[in-house]
C-alpha cells in the first residue's frame, strides 16, 4: 500500500509540473506574440496526417514557388518531397547538429547550456534534419530569462535573420 501511496503522489507531482509548464508557456508566448493573423498568401490546410498525401503535393505543383521555408512541421515525405523547388529551407529550433529531433529548446536547459539553446535554417533533404546548414541563430539571454522567455525569443530572432536570408535569396545570394 506504500508504494501505491508514493506512485500516487508522483503521479500528481508530474501532473501539477505538466501543467504549470504548458501554462507558462502559454501565457509567454500571448505576452510575445499576441494573436497573429495568418499572411494572405494561397494555403492549403492540412492535418499531420493528410501532410505527406497527393492534394499537397498538387498543391505546390499549382502555385510554383521558387522557395519554400517550413517550420514546426512533421518530416517532409514523398509525393510531397518531390514536388518541393531546389530552394526548401527547415527552420529547425535547435542548434544542429548539437540538438536535433525533439524537445531542442528543453535539452541546452536540462544540461546547463542555454547558450546553446537557439535556431538553425537548413535545407530540406529526405533524411531528417540533415541537409546543409545555411544559418543559426541565437537570442539575445537576461538574467531572468525563463526557458519559455528563450524559446519565444529564439523564434522571434529567428523570423528576424529569416526575413533577411529571403532579402538575400531574391537578390540570389545563395
Amino acid at each position: 500500500m506504500q508504494l501505491q501511496a508514493i506512485l500516487y503522489t508522483k503521479i500528481r507531482h508530474d501532473k501539477q509540473n505538466f501543467l504549470k509548464h504548458f501554462s507558462n508557456r502559454d501565457k509567454l508566448e500571448q505576452k510575445y506574440f499576441g494573436n497573429q493573423e495568418l499572411p494572405h498568401c494561397p494555403m492549403l490546410k492540412v492535418s499531420k496526417e493528410e501532410l505527406n498525401l497527393k492534394n499537397s503535393a498538387e498543391f505546390v505543383n499549382e502555385i510554383k514557388p521558387d522557395l519554400v521555408l517550413i517550420f514546426g512541421c512533421s518530416l517532409i515525405k514523398e509525393p510531397l518531397y518531390s514536388s518541393l523547388p531546389e530552394n526548401s529551407i527547415n527552420l529547425h529550433l535547435g542548434l544542429s547538429p548539437r540538438y536535433r529531433g525533439a524537445a531542442t529548446l528543453f535539452w541546452p536547459f536540462y544540461f546547463m547550456e542555454p547558450n546553446f539553446a537557439g535556431s538553425t535554417f537548413h535545407y530540406i533533404i529526405s533524411e531528417p534534419d540533415a541537409g546543409n546548414l545555411i544559418h543559426q541563430s541565437i537570442a539575445k539571454l537576461e538574467v531572468n530569462d525563463t526557458i519559455h522567455d528563450v524559446a519565444c525569443k529564439t523564434v522571434i530572432q529567428s523570423t528576424e535573420d529569416m526575413l533577411k536570408l529571403l532579402k538575400k535569396f531574391k537578390e540570389k545570394k545563395y
